[in-house]
């Protein structure tokens, strides 16, 4: 699978800001998307994978803060940065108060927003959604433990279409499904997200071998395999690399 890099969403009416913004966080390295108004702004966080917003408080029709409380009432986990070139009574703990992750005023540097974005994108890794896939009761309940006591949120399935179910009601950042499943395995679950969520990360963890068919499915489908027994600083790194730099990583 194609490197990931965080994707950016930026709101705006003013368009030279907008493509300047623009130009200038895909020259850091990141993937910049952009909309003109609030209205189109929360149409593309409902229906692409956003990792952050970027909004400017003073703007027609939807302004920066109606923006924010729709945002986190779809989604909270999303952060959330305002920004204003508008000198207003009290704004800043207004921002705040609204729900903000962090607030800039214009002009701003930019290295003092890449900085509150490398720190904003840290935050959230470290609250990442992690769905566990496992027919396996008793496995799956003490793996998915470990995992919140590293600091994850876990959601747990116990089956491939359990697991559908719950990813088409919940932002996942990646999961971990067991190789060997009734109903739907591992391996076409992981096919599945590739062309319904593209940007949730799958490992596939397993007890038996692969077959050389199914290698070819996993190479093509999954982000990375992992043989049982394991240790959870294993998982714990590969997930910790998928949602900070969105490499993938294969351990076999």
């Amino acid at each position: 699978m194609a490197e990931r890099t965080h994707r950016i969403l930026i709101v705006d009416d003013d368009e030279n800001l907008l493509r300047l913004l623009s130009e200038t966080l895909e020259a850091i390295g990141y993937t910049a998307l952009s909309a003109n108004d609030g209205l189109r702004a929360i149409q593309m966080v409902k229906s692409e994978q956003i990792d952050l917003v970027i909004a400017d408080i003073s703007m027609p029709e939807m302004d920066g803060l109606q923006l924010l409380q729709q945002i986190k009432e779809y989604n909270q986990d999303i952060p959330v940065l305002l920004i204003t070139g508008v000198n207003m009574n009290n704004i800043k703990d207004r921002v705040y108060q609204y729900g903000a992750d962090a607030f800039l005023d214009k002009p701003f540097r930019i290295s003092r927003i890449e900085q509150l974005l490398n720190r904003l994108l840290t935050q959230k890794g470290n609250r990442a959604k992690i769905l566990v896939v496992d027919d396996n009761k008793e496995f799956r309940e003490q793996f998915a433990s470990q995992l919140e006591e590293m600091g994850f949120r876990v959601i747990e399935a116990a089956d491939g279409s359990e697991a559908l179910e719950k990813l088409s009601k919940d932002h996942i950042d990646s999961v971990v499904a067991d190789y060997r499943m009734p109903d739907i395995n591992g391996l076409e679950l992981a096919r599945r997200l590739k062309n319904d969520a593209p940007f949730t990360r799958v490992i596939i963890i397993s007890g038996q071998s692969l077959s050389p068919e199914d290698e070819i499915l996993l190479n093509e489908s999954a982000d990375a395999f992992l043989p049982k027994p394991f240790r959870m600083e294993q998982i714990q790194k590969m997930l910790n690399s998928f949602i900070k730099s969105g490499h993938k990583v294969t351990q076999k």
